[in-house]
């Protein structure tokens, strides 16, 4: 069999296994922009209680949500239509402008951090949700 008749006949496999590559990066996308938002609310909840070990972690984990946050505002190469009547499932994709805008408060929050100013950190930290 050459590689060309493997290659289509793979592809013939993953469309009758109804394979949905759009469906897949849209789920990845839905599953990071969760796991970004309890990393943000767990921040919070620490900052909250926050004692003097625990800064320096909180800093890291706001560094993670920022590169995670990036992550997902690149958008995504769509050769099809989004409004197509015949999308399997709804599936939440965030929105990239919000994922923009939240990212100054984050970073603001890291600043906030640094600086030990619990009050402002969190203000940005709720911004940012908000934002998201």
């Amino acid at each position: 069999m050459t590689r060309v008749a493997a290659r289509g006949r793979a592809q013939s496999n993953l469309a009758e296994a109804g394979f949905d590559a759009r469906l897949a990066t849209e789920t990845r996308r839905t599953v990071l922009y969760d796991s970004t938002r309890t990393l943000l609310q767990s921040i919070l909840r620490s900052l909250e209680t926050a004692g003097e070990g625990e800064w320096d972690g909180q800093i890291e984990s706001c560094r993670q949500a920022i590169y995670e946050m990036y992550q997902m505002s690149v958008p995504a190469y769509r050769p099809y239509k989004t409004d197509r009547s015949d999308a399997k499932g709804a599936a939440r994709v965030p929105d990239p402008e919000r994922l923009i805008r939240a990212v100054p408060h984050v970073k603001s929050m890291v600043s906030a951090i640094r600086r030990r100013d619990q009050a402002t950190a969190l203000e940005c930290g709720r911004a940012a949700l908000a934002a998201m």
